[in-house]
């Protein structure tokens, strides 16, 4: 049954699976540089004090870019199980009531100016809830 109860996946969650996704190909792609020098096989750096070779520093990249894609896998999949307990949660009686609350209190509403703000504040407890705007959701299959 359809709560109407939008079941959109986090976008926070999105940001963050990007923001990893770039990560990951900004720092473990591409040459490997010593400051501004670029590394050739049998290279060594100076990094903080210590001594690293051309294959510590493809290592590290290595271990970069699978890090950052363990993060945005992690993120997606993430985003995705919020979006299903979102819809699992949903009740479907206190979503009516709730509609027929706003519906009565938005017939009282006598001054236009006061019922635009009021349908705003409507669409933004909506956006809070997850609710679909009444238009989109599909009707109760009957019984």
């Amino acid at each position: 049954m359809d709560t109407g109860v939008s079941s959109r996946p986090s976008i926070p969650l999105f940001v963050v699976a990007a923001a990893g996704v770039a990560f990951a190909l900004l720092l473990g792609t591409g040459s490997v540089e010593c400051g501004a020098d670029v590394m050739s096989p049998g290279d060594r750096c100076i990094v903080n004090g210590s001594e690293q070779s051309y294959a510590d520093r493809v290592s590290l990249m290595h271990d970069q870019l699978i890090g950052g894609l363990v993060v945005a896998v992690l993120a997606f999949v993430g985003a995705f199980v919020v979006g299903v307990l979102r819809r699992r949660r949903a009740d479907p009686a206190a979503r009516l009531a709730w509609e027929a609350e706003i519906a009565r209190r938005g017939q009282a509403m006598t001054s236009p100016e006061l019922a635009q703000a009021y349908d705003q504040e409507v669409r933004k407890e909506r956006r809070k809830r997850f609710y679909l705007p009444p238009e989109q959701v599909p009707p109760a299959p009957p019984r």
